[in-house]
């Protein structure tokens, strides 16, 4: 900002510097003068004896070769000031000779007001490439709009983190990096491979900012920081391999939290789950937690701050999806011919059960009928015993098989035999005997 003690200091080491120079070089050109007369100097001491009429400098013509022995030191003067404008901006490439000489008379006398400065806003410097202060640095001031931050250097050395206002450039003190202040958001996409070595793709939706420290946003300050989180921030860049092209080859804070954190900290969760389960949301929002978890824990040492954590759908290239679903296939087939060799074998075994039930029961039922004509002592006739064997396996037949076991031409005989034994005969037959 303007202060009038930074302008009275100006003007009053200009005016000294103005009559310092012309002074000497009027006292050296009086003392040539006098040597030229072969007058002494303590003759004409003290300098009022100057003026006296018995004093050769009393005469016009003195003071006319002392006026013109001042014109070679005054040219002199001036061609050194304009050799030094040159090469001031021959050195530091500078647009024109008025800028280097505007350099030199602020470095020598130091500002006269607000010019020249610099406006940071949104994290960069605004202006030319070629500007004095970015060539060379200060004095000069800045100006910082309240969401950004820089951090200043001199002779190759960080010097300070200066915030919103105005701040003053001391000499030779410039800009080493710009920081914005304001939330970051990057939606990435990151390139990664299953358990089972599939690749896949994951956004991940990412919010972060320059640590504030645990203060609050004010209108003063809207976005708060500290300037340790800002150094750190300032301070860590990576330069990546050389057959990259600007600006992809400069890796700074904001890219380390995306492209060193986010994506290889994501890769590696992403490497601990098959396919299957990355599918499901509920293990999708566990890996969101882990990432989320793991980022708070390192982007400190960056100089940021984690606001939220995102990540989209899994997704597959065409020919890895084909190749999923050929073996989802496969794995289907191999499930419904394991369910089927399954559901024979239990079949079997519950016919063959059915079989020996059937037998038993058939046999318990012979032995039963037998036991009772045995008990009266009666005489069975041969076509009463086979009757009751044919009545028995038809109604065995029935009960434990329901008629689905026994074949149709079996049960054809039966009925025909039976028939036979009562004395029956079918229809269109005709009389055969027995």
């Amino acid at each position: 900002m303007f202060r009038m003690v930074r302008l009275l200091k100006f003007w009053g080491r200009v005016l000294l510097a103005a009559g310092s120079i012309p002074g000497l070089l009027f006292a050296l050109s009086v003392i040539t003068e006098l040597r030229a007369y072969q007058v002494s100097l303590t003759d004409v001491w003290p300098f009022c004896l100057l003026l006296a009429p018995s004093c050769p400098s009393a005469n016009w013509e003195f003071w006319f070769f002392v006026l013109l022995n001042m014109v070679p030191g005054l040219v002199a003067v001036v061609v050194v000031c304009w050799l030094a404008a040159s090469f001031v901006q021959s050195l530091y490439g500078l647009r024109s000779r008025r800028e280097g000489w505007g350099f030199l008379m602020r470095s020598l006398f130091g500002l006269s007001g607000l010019q020249p400065f610099l406006i940071i806003r949104e994290g960069t410097i605004q202006g030319d490439e070629a500007h004095v202060l970015r060539r060379v640095g200060g004095p000069g001031g800045l100006v910082i709009f309240n969401d950004s931050a820089v951090v200043l250097e001199r002779a190759g050395r960080l010097t300070r983190v200066a915030g919103s206002g105005f701040a003053y450039l001391e000499p030779f003190e410039k800009v080493w990096d710009a920081i914005d202040l304001r939330p970051q958001r990057w939606n990435f996409a990151v390139e990664a491979m299953t358990q089972e070595g599939i690749p896949v793709t994951c956004h991940a939706d990412v919010s972060f900012k320059i640590d504030d420290g645990g203060k609050k946003s004010t209108r003063e300050e809207a976005y708060p920081m500290t300037e340790e989180a800002v150094f750190k921030a300032a301070t860590s860049k990576w330069i990546r391999e050389a057959w990259r092209t600007e600006p992809d080859r400069l890796l700074t804070w904001t890219k380390q939290v995306i492209i060193g954190e986010t994506e290889g900290t994501l890769r590696s969760i992403l490497a601990r789950y098959p396919l299957d389960q990355l599918i499901d949301p509920a293990i999708r929002r566990n890996i969101q937690a882990q990432l989320e978890e793991a980022l708070r824990g390192s982007v400190p040492e960056l100089g940021a701050k984690i606001i939220r954590v995102a990540l989209g759908d899994i997704q597959l290239e065409d020919g890895v999806i084909q190749q999923w679903i050929e073996k989802w296939q496969a794995e289907g087939r191999r499930r419904m011919m394991e369910l089927e060799a399954r559901g024979r074998a239990a079949r079997e075994s519950i016919e063959a059960n059915a079989r020996i039930q059937a037998q038993v029961k058939m046999i318990a039922n012979t032995a039963k009928a037998f036991a009772s004509m045995a008990k009266y002592g009666e005489e069975i006739p041969s076509r009463f015993v086979i009757l009751r064997f044919i009545e028995m396996i038809k109604r065995m037949s029935v009960e434990m098989l329901g008629r689905l076991y026994s074949p149709y031409d079996v049960m054809w005989t039966l009925e025909r035999l039976e028939g036979r034994m009562e004395g029956r005969r079918e229809e269109g037959a005709g009389d055969e005997g027995e």
